[in-house]
């Protein structure tokens, strides 16, 4: 794609996209051409300005190096990461039809430890970092409070890693008993679900889990 496209991010854009919107508007101001916002993009941390490195290639094809073509920018592109999570959330665009996800979405941990080869998401969201307790519960109830919603999913990669999980659950399930609210949890290991958490998922109104467990290596036999 890079032939079609003046800049992409890498990595995560809670924070980038600050940097280029000042960048942007610093350059409208100056008035200076097309180019000069490229330079400035190129500069900020996780910013990739393709027409900026030449690849190079092996005969079989492969990528040999990337070379840059201008001083004063990052010989490598180097990932965007979010050290702390920022508050999530809270204003959701409120369907006026039936849809499948109709809830609120409240990701309460990013990234994963376990490392598995076939898992996309969880080698590229590295490191993990997580959510409070308090920050998720607060959030959820402006959620309710903007949106009406009697759901809420609370999402990561795996969510019964979750440092706090248990002590999340009884913290919803008290802060909004009476309420009618379903709690959800996309996705859970089988190994790190316990009999516990299930137990402590009766007491809210029915919601969804879904589990997950690792694939079984494959077997040749001879």
């Amino acid at each position: 794609m890079a032939p079609f496209i003046d800049a992409f991010v890498i990595g995560e854009g809670e924070e980038v996209i600050h940097d280029i919107v000042n960048a942007h508007q610093a350059w409208k101001a100056s008035g200076a051409p097309r180019r000069d916002l490229l330079l400035r993009l190129a500069k900020i941390w996780g910013v990739y300005i393709p027409s900026f490195y030449e690849p190079r290639y092996n005969p079989d094809g492969t990528v040999c190096e990337i070379v840059k073509l201008e001083e004063g920018i990052p010989d490598r592109v180097a990932k965007r990461l979010v050290a702390h999570l920022p508050p999530p959330p809270t204003h959701f665009i409120v369907p006026n039809i039936d849809v499948v996800h109709n809830r609120i979405a409240i990701e309460i941990m990013r990234g994963c430890t376990r490392g598995c080869r076939f898992c996309h998401a969880g080698m590229i969201t590295r490191p993990v970092r997580e959510r409070t307790v308090n920050e998720i519960v607060e959030a959820i109830q402006e959620s309710l409070d903007n949106t009406g919603f009697e759901e809420v999913a609370l999402l990561s990669l795996s969510s019964s890693d979750y440092t706090h999980i248990l002590e999340l659950v009884d913290a919803v399930s008290e802060r909004f008993e009476g309420k009618h609210l379903a709690i959800s949890l996309p996705s859970l290991r089988i190994e790190t679900a316990s009999a516990e958490l299930f137990e402590k998922l009766k007491g809210a109104r029915q919601g969804g889990f879904t589990l997950a467990r690792k694939p079984l290596p494959s077997v040749c036999a001879i």
